[in-house]
């Protein structure tokens, strides 16, 4: 909901308090006035990162799907079964986060994205989403709608939803190029590699992704 008011707030006549009493009037249990502002001005800093020229620590996880599925065999079967691979990324370390999941689903997403923040050992300010069907239910520059489940989720643990704008590239470049490091680093040091469950797949994965992001580590002091 708060893109909407973001976009209201380029009225000169408008302020942030205005805008707050009409938010709470709508949504009561909804964010204080200090943490209304903060996210406020949060989404109006990821709405032009054109104008950011560094990333800050703690403040941004990007998140997205592979566009290239995994797969295991399953062993009662020996059906092959096809898996989603979730990635995420602290653009100010460069750290990457990488699973399989059995779907693209709303409640494997969630899982997933979990997960992510379990690994990082927090949550960040700000979480950047493409347009996921889990994550957003109708996009729009300025008032995206949330998937419900998301949104009661980022309230849960108090950060904000930035879906990218569609046609805007430059939004998710980074996750984007991610993937692609990903496949080169990840998907190709185990492509000749059987796995028999869905759990043997995401170990051989999270190895991988140690030796990714310690290999981005190194570079980044060199």
């Amino acid at each position: 909901m708060l893109p909407v008011y973001e976009k209201k707030l380029e009225n000169k006549n408008v302020t942030r308090f205005l805008l707050w009493e009409d938010y709470i009037a709508k949504y009561p249990s909804g964010y204080r006035y200090t943490q209304f502002c903060h996210h406020l001005r949060q989404l109006m800093i990821a709405r032009h990162p054109s104008a950011i020229l560094e990333h800050h620590a703690g403040e941004k996880l990007f998140i997205d799907f592979c566009g290239d599925t995994l797969h295991y065999v399953d062993e009662d079967s020996c059906e092959v079964i096809e898996v989603q691979v979730f990635v995420a990324i602290l653009p100010f370390s460069d750290y990457a986060f990488c699973m399989a999941v059995a779907s693209q689903r709303t409640e494997d997403f969630l899982y997933a994205l979990t997960c992510a923040l379990e690994y990082y050992g927090g949550c960040p300010k700000i979480v950047v989403t493409d347009n996921l069907k889990p994550s957003v239910v109708k996009t729009d520059k300025y008032e995206p709608e949330l998937n419900r489940l998301m949104d009661d989720f980022a309230n849960h643990y108090d950060f904000v939803t930035m879906p990218s704008r569609p046609y805007r590239p430059k939004d998710k470049g980074l996750v984007e190029n991610q993937v692609k490091l990903i496949y080169r680093r990840v998907y190709a040091r185990i492509s000749d590699c059987t796995f028999l469950s869905l759990e043997e797949l995401n170990q051989a994965l999270a190895e991988m992704t140690r030796k990714h992001n310690q290999t981005r580590m190194q570079q980044k002091t060199l």
